[in-house]
């Protein structure tokens, strides 16, 4: 193989798209953020979080080199035996020198239970390709170090030295139907052979250790299978085929030789559809089929092999499908690309650790992985790597923080993050349990420090609090006299009980809010034209949709649609809202037009990270309806709750009936509650 060098990309890369987006399979790009970690000399694991808005696309990968002769790659299975399912937590532990590995092959999910495709581990054959010759690839590595992704087919064959007989083997340690072909068996696989049963009495089993037939067992129990040798086993007709062509004593050998001639194979593995060859798509010879959670292995120009997964079958997160594994895959620089089992399946594990997202909450017993080794011996410590989780926090929140030791070639040592030395400049804070604390509002730096060396992480630390000196929960005339006032309103549907009341109080609302002046009313829900046909001409009503609404120059109040309880469902609106925060607008009022919360987390930090961001250079207020009136002040962006009317009597009477009001002049803006009742003109 020719080689290129590629640059790598930045550590803790974080990118926040502009307005216009990006197009992608997954639907507009709204977020990305990528980090990575060196593992290993030549190895190095990756997460690309991607926010679309077709929901969330986690990836976790391994990069390998595969020139560095100090990285080696091997196929894993149960040490027990593979014909026992077991999880890739279990087989990364059974090999210490495991860095990182992904699930495998497709399997049966019989007892025994055995591999699909083929298995080759130190250039022995465990398990032969798939009998369908073109539906399934394998993945080939030789001892050239050479990877190729391809669809083979073996020509395993038993030969009798002694009487220069042939005889066709069907598998290598993939139980037959009935017993009805020849399948050879190796310890790998299982303990013992099949043997005779009470319903299979003519199994006939030749036994070979070191090349030579040591026994011949005609309908007898099962045998332990030699260390270094195999039992050809079958019943019926083949069995007979068996009896006859062998005797103790006779030299024998298992041709297993690829059809396809990759020469010294030291590692196989099979696997699914090839996706991509040469940098061109292939066609699927599987049927896969809507969005999962994905594995796949690919090969870049540079000579990196990727070990890739995707989460998927997740709310937020539906996951990929074939032509988007291999779209992403390609975007990355892969010119040929494989896919794995998938599903749940799907499990990426690098030093240990599980990276990705388990659609069962729990691994599931798998046939066998694909993993990469270190060969690298480590020395002594040179430098430190790492990143924050998260570039913004609150006040009081940990940030956790990703830290490793490396020696001089890369190799992470087992060093812990308690290790080393925290201090910050810009804001102050500590370390602890494995995150830092700011305990300071402001831009900033965190420095860890050990051994001489040191490594930096910048931090904004956002002030979170209820208290702010904008706010009056009780404003006056002279509160709102001069600039612009803004009146807000929940739902307006009244009770079907105590109307004649309900309707005096609405009538003093509507009174309360001409007086003062208010420019706009805005109202969030069912307006009860009733209730508000005394504010005919300054209306906002805010039903549904996401729109913008221009007050003045200077100011808008902006709708989200927020009814599903997420933003990017809505399509575009992403889009809109990232456009509506980076405009010349001075004041921005934004309002949800549901009651309904938002429910996706992520969505919600990337939002609030956003509207911090843009409130650095002007005034943002985000109203949405709750079941009571607060305020919430986060750096300088304003959250105000307020309730439906249907919310507001709670028994007291003289203090429950009140509306928001904004009020916005040229030198800033004050907000605060109008008490109907004991509004006053001072």
């Amino acid at each position: 193989m020719k080689f290129i060098k590629k640059t790598s990309i930045a550590l803790a890369l974080a990118l926040m798209l502009s307005a216009s987006g990006a197009a992608h399979a997954q639907g507009t790009l709204i977020y990305e953020k990528q980090n990575q970690e060196v593992l290993a000399k030549g190895i190095v694991y990756k997460n690309i979080y991607r926010f679309t808005e077709g929901g969330i696309v986690n990836i976790n990968l391994i990069e390998a080199d595969v020139r560095d002769s100090e990285v080696d790659f091997d196929v894993l299975y149960n040490k027990e035996g593979f014909s026992k399912r077991a999880k890739l937590s279990t087989m990364v532990s059974q090999s210490p020198d495991v860095v990182a590995a992904v699930n495998g092959d497709f399997f049966s999910m019989s007892s025994p239970s055995f591999s699909l495709g083929a298995i080759v581990k130190d250039g022995k054959l465990l398990s032969n390709p798939h009998y369908e010759e073109q539906k399934y690839a394998s993945i080939l590595v030789d001892g050239s170090r050479n990877v190729v992704f391809d669809y083979i087919s073996p020509n395993v064959k038993a030969q009798n030295v002694a009487r220069g007989v042939d005889v066709p083997v069907a598998a290598v340690n993939k139980p037959s139907q009935y017993y009805a072909n020849i399948v050879a068996y190796t310890k790998e696989y299982s303990a013992k052979s099949p043997g005779a049963t009470s319903a299979y009495y003519d199994v006939c089993e030749v036994v070979v250790d070191s090349g030579s037939v040591i026994d011949v067992r005609y309908g007898q129990p099962a045998v332990d299978i030699p260390e270094n040798g195999y039992v050809l086993s079958a019943g019926g007709n083949n069995g007979l085929v068996l009896r006859d062509n062998f005797a103790a004593g006779e030299q024998v050998s298992l041709d297993t030789s690829l059809t396809l001639n990759y020469g010294d194979v030291e590692t196989a593995m099979g696997a699914g559809s090839v996706l991509l060859k040469n940098g061109e798509y292939t066609p699927l010879t599987q049927n896969i089929k809507g969005k999962s959670q994905r594995t796949a292995i690919g090969l870049m120009p540079s000579g990196k092999l990727v070990m890739f997964t995707s989460d998927g079958r997740l709310t937020h997160s539906p996951g990929m499908d074939a032509s988007e594994v291999a779209g992403y895959l390609k975007e990355l620089g892969c010119t040929d690309a494989v896919m794995l089992d998938g599903g749940g399946s799907t499990e990426l594990i690098a030093k240990g650790s599980i990276k990705n997202t388990l659609t069962d909450g729990s691994e599931r017993a798998i046939l066998n992985a694909f993993a990469v080794k270190s060969l690298s011996q480590k020395g002594a410590f040179d430098h430190l790597g790492g990143y924050l989780v998260k570039a913004t926090s609150y006040v009081g929140e940990g940030v956790p923080v990703k830290l490793t030791f490396h020696d001089a070639s890369g190799n992470q040592l087992d060093l812990g993050a308690n290790s080393a030395q925290f201090t910050s400049s810009g804001i102050s804070g500590y370390y602890s349990n494995g995150a830092f604390v700011p305990t300071s509002a402001g831009k900033g730096t965190v420095t860890a420090s050990y051994g001489g060396t040191s490594i930096s992480f910048e931090l904004e630390a956002i002030e979170k609090t209820s208290s702010d000196s904008l706010f009056d929960s009780e404003l006056t005339r002279s509160d709102l006299e001069g600039g612009t006032t803004l009146a807000f309103l929940g739902d307006m549907s009244m009770p079907k009980e105590q109307k004649l009341m309900d309707r005096l109080i609405v009538s003093k609302l509507q009174e309360s809010i001409a007086s003062l002046g208010a420019s706009k009313a805005v109202v969030i829900g069912n307006n009860n034209s009733s209730g508000t046909a005394k504010l005919s001409g300054r209306l906002i009503d805010v039903k549904s949709g996401f729109r913008a609404i221009e007050i003045d120059p200077e100011t808008a109040v902006v709708t989200l649609e927020n009814s599903s309880g997420t933003f990017y469902k809505q399509a575009g609106q992403w889009n809109f809202i990232n456009t509506i925060l980076s405009s010349n607008y001075k004041n921005v009022i934004v309002v949800f037009t549901s009651k309904s919360q938002l429910g996706f987390a992520d969505e919600v930090n990337i939002f609030k990270d956003n509207v911090y961001q843009a409130a650095k250079d002007k005034n943002i207020c985000v109203v949405y309806k709750g079941s009571e009136f607060s305020q919430t002040v986060e750096g300088n962006a304003r959250y105000v709750s307020i309730p439906d009317y249907a919310d507001l009597s709670k028994g007291d009477f003289w203090n429950d009936y009140k509306y928001l009001a904004i009020n916005i002049k040229p030198d800033g803006i004050k907000y605060g509650h109008v008490n109907i009742f004991k509004q006053t003109e001072n």
